[in-house]
């Protein structure tokens, strides 16, 4: 039998935000490695110094599958929502026989918003992605037995991926900031407050500060916090963390109007000699566990 060609294969376009773009491409390598005859396509696939808006339009308009990964609601969905709008017209305008697929994983607790809670819903648990892999394996005519019994392994490979205790910065419950150090030896609380930080809308929101503008620093939350212990005990972590030494954890709590949180440094990555990267998780109180521990 001769191998497909490029124009013969079945495209699939998978769209996510920039935050989800490492779990959708590991995805993208599951479902790559049980079927045949497909091929996959992601914005982080484009070329850099490309047109965005070109390149995504012309693969838009070869997919034959849209499936859209749908983490936390807080995340910025800008390009999302113009890659499902514009797929949904091409269903709409060009496609009599409504052949063409749109999905949308996403977690049991969230509600995505239109048009993306229009699409087909598949839900991140056994049923729900076992369900969406026998509907896909169907339209792309995955014909080979062994890809079919498979079905149970790849749904546990996929749910690992969404909620698996191996890859806990997924979490949709958990609003996350980096604090992005440059000095990797830090000697004082004020050469901290100068790091800059990343942090997802909800995040943002959690600290007062506004999505819209992204060139945050301690020093700004700082700005903005009527209590600062924990953020003083966050800033001795970090300068403890910097200088070689284990920190204690956490005590002192995030009071906002949408909840307590505690401030959790999960995660350490070395960019360079002279950078690190602290991850946060900002991690909700439950009432019951409010208690003389935390104040």
């Amino acid at each position: 039998m001769r191998a497909r060609s490029q124009s013969d294969l079945i495209k699939i376009f998978f769209s996510h935000n920039v935050r989800d773009a490492p779990v959708t491409k590991s995805l993208v390598e599951i479902i790559e490695h049980h079927t045949e005859n497909i091929q996959c396509f992601t914005s982080e696939d484009m070329e850099k110094g490309t047109d965005w808006r070109k390149t995504i339009a012309e693969h838009l308009a070869l997919a034959s599958v849209l499936v859209v990964v749908f983490t936390d609601p807080g995340e910025d969905w800008g390009s999302v929502l113009y890659e499902t709008g514009f797929f949904d017209s091409l269903v709409q305008e060009r496609d009599a026989t409504n052949s063409r697929r749109m999905y949308c994983l996403q977690n049991p607790s969230v509600v995505p918003p239109p048009p993306i809670a229009n699409m087909q819903s598949v839900l991140i648990t056994p049923n729900g992605l076992s369900a969406w892999l026998e509907d896909l394996f169907t339209y792309t005519k995955q014909t080979k037995a062994g890809f079919w019994s498979k079905i149970p392994r790849i749904v546990s490979e996929i749910g690992d991926l969404f909620i698996g205790e191996r890859k806990p910065r997924y979490s949709i419950l958990v609003p996350t900031m980096t604090i992005l150090l440059k000095d990797t030896m830090a000697r004082s609380a004020e050469s901290v407050l100068l790091a800059q930080v990343e942090a997802d809308n909800y995040a943002l929101k959690l600290l007062n500060l506004r999505p819209t503008y992204s060139q945050w620093t301690l020093e700004d939350i700082k700005r903005v916090q009527s209590d600062r212990l924990w953020l003083n005990e966050l800033i001795d972590n970090v300068l403890t963390i910097s200088n070689g030494q284990d920190t204690s954890p956490a005590r002192h709590v995030l009071h906002t109007s949408h909840g307590d949180f505690i401030p959790t440094i999960s995660r350490l990555v070395r960019e360079t000699d002279t950078q690190l990267n602290l991850t946060v998780d900002l991690v909700e109180l439950p009432k019951e566990a409010r208690t003389e521990a935390f104040f």
